[in-house]
């Protein structure tokens, strides 16, 4: 996890590698939850206030009781010896020496293995029900249960009330104003809440300025020099990227994606999808013949276009400058109200069918989002380790 003068570890490329199924023995998770549930005896879920909430002058007072939550993330957590076991076969499966080496998991088999055991899962889906909420999906790793409410079910449940903030920038968000609770008999197999506040991981590209306009040719006309502010900045085509990172070698090689999907995780789609096309033209890559691109909604909502289309076109555009003959997905959620839709696509993604590899560009500081959405990333990261990808896949 990088410290927080850097970006959350939301930013990442996890492989999800090759098609062997592990035919080991299961080992059955443990279950935690023992003791009767008391509503009287609570535990606070530290660490999940984002800093703005703590600022009296941002404060405007709760949301209305009515509003609706139509995701939240409850993140679960096994037993430390299952813990244990799965960063032993984490590392195992890595290791050519192994017996376990590239022996994947599919969403199930690790939810068998290393998820919360189905006794506390159930108990977990009874409480949140008993308060009123509905269950929408049981994730199959066992980690994440996806549930719906009200601002006063939340209220009721977690102790803790939403309210509308407004930042001196003038931006408008939501936020829970103190750490949620839990009664004590459930905490032991709970991580925390992903999340109550609106502070979605965000892009860090920087748009420097528009192409030129040639009237010769009646064309616009990419810089590859620009002039910004005084300053001159060259710019990166794909084949500068291809020497500078030494990937000419692979593609010489024949390493060049084919067979292989990227899906590119975002919360905005494309306006005009034929600008992956474009941008192969423009630089040369439509030499290499395979690969295709397409935009998908795994299980959500599309967000249509929104302020962040430029990221999810630089992302699209760039997985294909690094790998000219893979198939790229860009696999988009809408945001809910409180949870990412990258949270949403990545979960997604990896309970239905997973790609080859998944990339998500966008960052966010660990003090913003909580200790529960950054417990949430890392568990999306181990998830995807263990998946098997397309069967044919180089």
């Amino acid at each position: 996890m990088r410290a927080c003068v850097s970006v959350l570890s939301l930013s990442f490329v996890v492989l999800c590698c090759v098609s062997l199924f592990a035919e080991a023995p299961v080992d059955h998770p443990r279950a935690l939850i023992a003791a009767p549930i008391d509503e009287s005896q609570l535990v606070a879920l530290t660490g999940n206030i984002t800093p703005a909430a703590q600022r009296a002058s941002n404060d405007r007072g709760p949301v209305a009781d009515t509003t609706v939550f139509d995701h939240l993330l409850l993140v679960l957590k096994p037993a430390p010896e299952t813990e244990a076991r799965l960063e032993k076969l984490i590392d195992a499966m890595h290791d050519r020496s192994s017996s376990e080496f590239h022996r994947w998991l599919t969403a199930q088999q690790f939810g068998e293995r290393f998820g919360a055991a189905p006794r506390d899962r159930e108990t977990l889906q009874r409480w949140l029900q008993s308060h009123g909420f509905s269950i929408n999906r049981v994730y199959q790793n066992g980690l994440v249960i996806d549930f719906a409410g009200t601002a006063a079910q939340i209220r009721e449940t977690f102790h803790t009330e939403i309210h509308n903030l407004v930042l001196p920038n003038g931006e408008k968000h939501i936020a829970n104003m103190r750490d949620p609770q839990i009664p004590a008999a459930l905490a032991p197999a709970v991580e925390g809440i992903a999340s109550l506040h609106d502070f979605f991981p965000r892009p860090h590209s920087l748009e420097l300025g528009p192409v030129s306009y040639d009237s010769a040719t009646n064309k616009w006309q990419p810089h590859f020099t620009i002039t910004f502010e005084g300053q001159v900045f060259h710019a990166v085509s794909p084949y500068d990227l291809a020497t500078i990172y030494n990937i000419l070698p692979l593609w010489q090689r024949g390493y060049t994606g084919k067979g292989v999907t990227i899906a590119t995780v975002e919360d905005s789609n494309l306006a005009h999808p034929g600008d992956w096309d474009s941008f192969r033209g423009t630089f040369g890559l439509k030499a290499f013949q395979s690969g295709n691109f397409k935009q998908i909604y795994p299980n959500c909502a599309n967000p249509s276009q929104n302020g962040d289309e430029g990221e999810a076109a630089l992302d699209v555009e760039w997985a294909s400058a690094s790998a000219p003959e893979a198939n790229i997905e860009l696999s988009a959620c809408a945001n809910s109200r409180t949870v990412s839709g990258l949270d949403l696509a990545i979960l997604n993604l990896l309970d239905l069918e997973p790609p080859d590899i998944i990339s998500d560009s966008y960052g966010l500081c660990e003090t913003i989002t909580g200790q529960t959405e950054v417990a949430l990333e890392n568990r999306e990261a181990q998830i995807a380790l263990f998946h098997p990808v397309s069967q044919g896949a180089p």
